[in-house]
């Protein structure tokens, strides 16, 4: 009766420590000495810099339990398996792991809570389209950043005790911020310089484009920055031209490549998916204000734009 009671109080015990470690920042929990490396190039990721979808990654943790008590735990992962398997063991000196029945190919690790230290290493694939939301009726592709569980530790078929996550990224999205501060770059190069309705016309369109691609509308998105100028010298500078024969033509294109992606979202979206219909509902008032800005530059620029605001009121 007595063993009993002791192995009562003892998984007692067990628990309120588990739930007061789930309560806490992972940093602080039960999983430590976390190091992910980029299978490729062995580089350290650190906690601020994001996994790229598609890519495999080394994972060395520390699991530290701190009393032993008669449940089961495991360390599970959201990545993929690349290899023959997923874990390889670091040190287990408390014997908490039943080598003669752990299969390391499963995404599960399954051990018994013995106080100690379990030290492991995994190996696993960040899925390729872990930042793709698809729409196929729509024909339409959105690329949003997410977080992924990278380990998880939690009481077999019971609660969760500790986790690690890390922010994911795809080539799209890394593509497109490589672009975005590039395309910055040359703006803020001429920002004492330049033709002030031009700059303020293109500092326009960066942050369109930027709000297309935090709804995850990379493709729109990345088709504006390519009509922002790659160079400073093709920036014009004041003063030299009547505004609206500088000017003109680079508005004229960048809104009328806006307004067709605009154009083409609302069709595709229709009455089909009111998510996405918000957010070109959105956008569409973002370029509409964008339009009245660029009319008051000039009488022939307002001809021009008030012929595209016609193409999307007919697309409506």
């Amino acid at each position: 009766m007595l063993k009993k009671h002791l192995a009562f109080f003892s998984v007692l015990f067990l628990v309120v420590l588990i739930s007061v470690s789930s309560a806490a920042n992972a940093q602080q929990g039960w999983i430590s000495n976390v190091v992910i490396k980029d299978f490729e190039t062995g580089l350290e990721v650190s906690a601020s810099e994001p996994l790229v979808a598609g890519s495999t990654y080394n994972v060395s943790l520390t699991i530290v339990v701190p009393y032993t008590a008669n449940l089961m735990l495991s360390v599970s992962t959201g990545l993929e398996r690349v290899g023959p398997q997923y874990w390889y063991v670091i040190e287990d000196s408390a014997g908490m792991i039943n080598y003669s029945v752990w299969n390391p190919s499963e995404n599960e690790l399954v051990f018994l809570a013995k106080q100690g230290v379990l030290s492991v290493m995994l190996v696993g694939k960040v899925p390729s389209d872990a930042c793709v939301v698809s729409y196929p009726q729509l024909d339409l592709e959105l690329h949003l950043k997410r977080d992924i569980t990278v380990v998880k530790l939690s009481i077999v078929e019971g609660s969760i005790i500790d986790w690690i996550k890390h922010q994911v990224v795809d080539s799209d999205i890394l593509s497109f911020e490589e672009t975005l501060s590039q395309k910055k770059q040359v703006l803020e190069s001429v920002e004492d310089k330049a033709v002030e309705e031009y700059l303020s016309l293109a500092n326009g369109i960066v942050n369109l484009a930027e709000s297309f691609a935090e709804k995850g509308n990379i493709q729109l998105a990345s088709t504006l920055l390519e009509l922002i100028p790659s160079s400073a010298e093709d920036i014009p500078l004041k003063p030299i031209k009547p505004l609206h024969e500088v000017a003109m033509p680079f508005i004229a294109i960048v809104l009328a490549a806006a307004f067709a992606g605009a154009i083409l979202l609302w069709k595709r979206t229709g009455s089909q998916l009111d998510y996405v219909k918000s957010i070109t509902r959105e956008q569409v008032r973002n370029l509409e204000a964008l339009l009245v800005r660029a009319s008051r530059v000039d009488r022939a620029l307002a001809s021009e734009l008030e012929a595209l605001k016609r193409r999307l009121e007919e697309a409506e």
